[in-house]
């Protein structure tokens, strides 16, 4: 009895120390990875700025001065104004709010619908016809236009802009998550699993979802930045964000009246769309790296 519990602490202490060697390999191969620390700082920057807007700028964006229209960057407003005296930093700080918004909401959903289509397409062959015909139909009409008709039929609004680019993006969550699945019922185990009569739900929620998370994740941190960009150019052509309600999209296009007058207006906020964007492509392509066993 003494000799085996001596075995059993003798594990544990193994298993341990294993445990501990993995996550310390894991630990250095993150903080190796360049574009994952550069990414995440880029948007953790900008998440930040947007949770902070409303005590840095307590009196919102909608402010108006008209004497002061129009201005170049100064002390008094560090990125100027805009045609009726708002100021563009302002107005940029709560238009993040409501990009990034857009962009995590429609991340979210992608990830919850397309996970759902996928999973189940690629385990069942009558559903697999099914959701990949809708899927090839949506992806045969470019992002932008299928956007802007959606928005036609439902109207504007953040909601409506929200649902319109979810239902854009799904396709491609789902095929990830499909290919993911088609792969992963030629395990072993999965054949083991269906032979010891495990149910369908309990293979696919307790068994594949785990295993093809992190593709999907990886796809989801691209669609984060894609719907971001997205956003910005339906609000562009009108058909987004309504004014007044800022967002980076309709400040361009705000800008754009007066561009030769005042180029900050147009400037600013395409470096904000910008390093947004760089920031999540470069968190998606590390996640890449880190996640994904076939590049380890």
């Amino acid at each position: 009895m003494e000799r085996s519990d001596t075995n059993l602490e003798n594990l544990k202490e193994i298993k341990t120390k294993l445990y501990r060697e993995h996550r310390k390999l894991r630990n250095r191969k993150l903080l190796k990875n360049q574009r994952i620390i550069i990414g995440g700082i880029l948007v953790s920057l900008i998440v930040i700025l947007a949770i902070l807007t409303p005590f840095l700028f307590p009196e919102g964006p909608h402010v108006m001065d008209v004497t002061e229209r129009l201005q170049k960057p100064s002390s008094g407003h560090f990125l100027g104004t805009d045609s009726v005296g708002r100021d563009l930093l302002c107005r940029l700080l709560y238009g993040s709010r409501v990009s990034i918004g857009v962009g995590a909401s429609v991340a979210v959903i992608t990830m919850v619908v397309g996970m759902i289509m996928g999973l189940y397409a690629g385990y069942y062959k009558r559903v697999d016809n099914v959701v990949m015909r809708i899927c090839d139909s949506l992806k045969s009409i470019p992002s932008i236009l299928l956007a802007i008709a959606l928005l036609a039929i439902m109207g504007s609004g953040i909601g409506n802009v929200i649902l319109s680019v979810s239902i854009v993006y799904i396709p491609d969550v789902a095929r990830i998550a499909r290919a993911a699945v088609l792969t992963a019922k030629e395990q072993t185990y999965i054949e083991a699993l269906e032979a010891s009569g495990a149910s369908a739900n309990r293979i696919l929620w307790l068994n594949i979802a785990p295993n093809i998370l992190s593709s999907v994740i990886i796809q989801v941190s691209f669609i984060f930045a894609t719907a971001i960009v997205t956003e910005a150019a339906l609000s562009f052509l009108g058909v987004g964000v309504p004014i007044p309600e800022p967002s980076w999209g309709n400040i361009v296009y705000e800008g754009k009246l007066v561009m030769l007058q005042a180029w900050w207006l147009v400037v600013y906020p395409s470096i904000f769309i910008a390093a947004t964007v760089l920031g999540l492509n470069l968190l998606g392509d590390g996640l890449r790296d880190f996640l994904d066993p076939q590049n380890n």
